[in-house]
């Protein structure tokens, strides 16, 4: 094989291989089903008290470890790779607050927790049932599984502010079912 026609076969692979991972849904990616629940946004104003925004670089200084007495490490970044974060951790509170709503009461034994996954920071809602060392179920939702899916949203989109500063950030959200057992 000529090297044009090598190139040419590689180009055309290259694109067909490209072509077939944007079809993929996330969740196929994932391996988790994604919320089928009405979209919802949410928007969080950053207290300045620990966390300072720096203008003259754009970036934001947060504490990185705290102890009783206050902050006793910092961190310093961008203020977007910060504010991409935070979008998501707020996201993961308006997301259970969702759920709960939309399921009329208690959730329980379901959570919510951010993860990176192909597609980059995701919230993960979770019905997580417990079982003793014996196998026995000692917690397990109330809610069935596919119930959860259908009333999580599928998306949260959050706007945190900081001094000014504003980042807005759709973040898809997916639900996970587990069983965990006692040791």
């Amino acid at each position: 094989m000529n090297r044009r026609r090598f190139l040419a076969a590689l180009g055309i692979g290259g694109i067909s291989t490209v072509g077939a991972v944007g079809v993929f849904k996330p969740e196929v990616l994932i391996g988790q089903p994604r919320g089928e629940g009405e979209s919802i946004s949410t928007d969080q104003t950053v207290p300045s008290e620990t966390i300072e925004y720096r203008s003259t670089d754009d970036t934001v200084r947060y504490p990185k470890t705290t102890d009783p007495d206050g902050p006793e490490e910092y961190e310093t970044e961008r203020f977007e790779d910060w504010a991409k974060r935070k979008c998501a951790s707020v996201g993961v509170e308006a997301a259970i607050a969702a759920v709960r709503e939309r399921i009329d009461g208690d959730a329980e034994a379901i959570g919510t927790n951010m993860t990176r996954e192909y597609i980059g920071t995701v919230i993960l809602v979770t019905a997580t049932t417990s079982l003793n060392r014996e196998g026995e179920i000692k917690q397990q939702p109330n809610v069935p599984f596919e119930t959860l899916v259908e009333v999580t949203p599928r998306t949260v989109e959050t706007t945190v502010r900081l001094d000014g500063q504003e980042h807005t950030r759709s973040v898809p959200v997916f639900v996970k079912e587990w069983t965990v057992r006692a040791a």
